[in-house]
Formats: C-alpha cells, structure tokens, sequence
C-alpha cells in the first residue's frame, strides 16, 4: 500500500511542487477546487504512506520475534484493518485543510497585489506546524522506525533457524522483505532529519519579524529540503533491486532482456 500511495504522491504533490517552484506556474491559484486539494490530498498521501511504513516495520519486528503470542499480530486480516483504518483516520484528521483553504489577495493598495492559496486560521496553522509536520511527519516516524529497526535487527541476530527452513523459499523471501525493510527505514530517518530541523526552525522563529533577504533564504532551504523529503517515498523500486534477487529477475523477464 505505501508503494501505490508513494506513486500518486510522487505524481499528484511532487510534480505540482516543481512546476510552482521551477517554472512559476502557480497552479493551485487558478482554481479553488485545486487549491483546496493541494495540500489536503498531498499531506493524507504523504502521511498514510509514511504511517504504512511504520506499521511495517512493526510487522517485521513481530514477525521476527521468538514467541508466539507476538507473531499472532503479524498477520494479513490485520494488516487489511490497518490500512483502512490509516486512510480514514488521516481523512478524517486533515479534513480542516480544504475547509480553511482558499485563493486570497494580498498587497498593499499602492503596491503589486499577488493571489496566494493558503489556509487562514492561525490557531490552525499552529497546529499543523507542531502536530501534524514535526510530530506526525518527523519526530514519530523516526522514534518508530528506529526503535522497531534495532529490534528487528536484534530479533534477526538472535533467531535460531533450523538448517532445512533456511533454504526454504519462504524463508529467503521473509529475509529479503526483512532487509529492505530495514533500508527503507534507514532512508526514511536520514530523509526525515532535514525537515526535522526547519520545523523546529520555524515553530521557534514564527513570531520572529524577517526581512525580504532572509525569507528567501527559508524559501530557498524550504525548497531544498521539501525535495530531499520526497526521496522517501521513491526509492522503493531501488531498495527491492539492490536486495531482491528474484525481483531484480522479474523486472528483466518483463522488460524483454532475458530475451536477448
């Protein structure tokens, strides 16, 4: 699910960000309905996959475990549960976003007036800032997925495999799925810290008075680190053909240069 919801973030937010940023074409002011959609669609595709990959590295965690009773949550039927449950619960969450968004006119009466797409609550812009950017996006993705990282890692120097189920086809898969996990997870951290810092950045400076040349040094950093952020949700494909054998087999079978 995280891989489906990647590519329509990847598609949907990344593509409009550089179009905004790389060729001053300011999409979402040109259409209400866009720009409501903008940052809603955007933040429930970016956080459900990034909940995703928590959860899955809880999944490799449990299923590496020794005892039983923690392998039983490891499992399909939950797993389902789970993934509705993070696409409602992120709806739900975010629905202020296209009900506070809107085109609005700004500049002085002698001056240049521009049209921006924003969300004009303050009590709201707060709380997006502290909750749902540095607590949901950063900080609990990177306590999670370190914590269930080492503990994944632990499980797997610890596990005792009997020699008959390690050449099992079963169990190189678990292995392979259990790797890249521990990759992906490793991207999303290091991905994670950047952005991190602005946060924290621009919640302490958020009554700071800035001049021109300094807003656009933030604008700049801004940029630099949203587009290093969105390396985590494209370097799935990469993981599984560094690590994956038999994914690397198939991709050469469908394109045709097994053929060859």
């Amino acid at each position: 699910m995280a891989s489906v919801f990647d590519l329509f973030l990847l598609f949907f937010g990344l593509i409009l960000r550089i179009v905004i940023s790389g060729f001053g074409y300011n999409l979402p002011v040109m259409s209400v309905g866009l720009c409501k959609l903008r940052f809603y669609l955007t933040y429930v595709l970016a956080l459900s996959s990034l909940t995703y990959k928590c959860l899955a590295t809880i999944d490799r965690c449990c299923s590496t475990c020794r005892t039983v009773k923690s392998r039983t949550f490891s499992n399909l039927s939950l797993a389902r549960q789970l993934c509705v449950l993070t696409v409602l619960f992120w709806l739900l969450t975010l629905l202020p976003f296209p009900l506070l968004t809107n085109i609005y006119v700004i500049g002085e009466a002698n001056q240049t007036k521009s049209k921006v797409c924003n969300y004009y609550s303050i009590i709201y812009a707060n709380f997006h800032l502290y909750f749902n950017s540095l607590l949901c996006f950063n900080l609990i993705p990177i306590f999670v997925m370190t914590l269930f990282g080492i503990l994944t890692y632990k499980n797997l120097r610890n596990r005792i495999v009997p020699l008959h189920q390690r050449r099992s086809h079963r169990n190189r898969i678990d292995v392979q799925l259990t790797k890249i996990m521990l990759l992906q997870t490793l991207i999303v951290i290091v991905s994670s810290v950047p952005p991190t810092i602005l946060n924290m950045y621009m919640g302490l400076t958020i009554d700071t008075e800035k001049n021109s040349f300094r807003l656009a040094q933030e604008n700049l950093f801004s940029t630099i680190v949203t587009l290093f952020f969105y390396t985590q949700y494209s370097t799935a494909f990469y993981c599984f053909s560094i690590l994956s054998k038999s994914f690397r087999e198939q991709c050469l079978q469908r394109s045709g240069f097994r053929k060859l």
